[in-house]
């Protein structure tokens, strides 16, 4: 092979590499935008799981309150009570340290 030939085989093959770069460049790009909006969707399947997960919670309360005999609901707003006092003095004590 002569030196011109070399260097034309060269520039080919450098051309190739430089091609298979880019698509590699553009196909990371894409699986990195791809990868965000699964992340973004898994969040929000997340926050959609955990708002299920509360409501029921709220669910289970209603059915147990709605089976509940009167003193035992009696007893369970009492305890709620208790703990809404118990939690606004926590914050009367944090208000006060600021």
């Amino acid at each position: 092979m002569s030196t011109r030939q070399n260097s034309d085989a060269v520039i080919a093959k450098a051309k190739k590499v430089l091609q298979r770069v880019n698509e590699l460049q553009d196909k990371n790009r894409k699986a990195e935008e791809e990868l965000l909006l699964i992340k973004q969707q898994l969040e929000k399947e997340r926050q959609l799981n955990q708002q299920l997960s509360e409501e029921l919670k709220t669910t289970k309360l209603g059915a147990y309150l709605a089976g509940a005999s009167r003193e035992e609901r009696t007893e369970l707003k009492r305890k709620v009570n208790e703990m809404i006092q118990t939690i606004d003095l926590c914050i009367a004590q944090l208000s006060d340290e600021n």
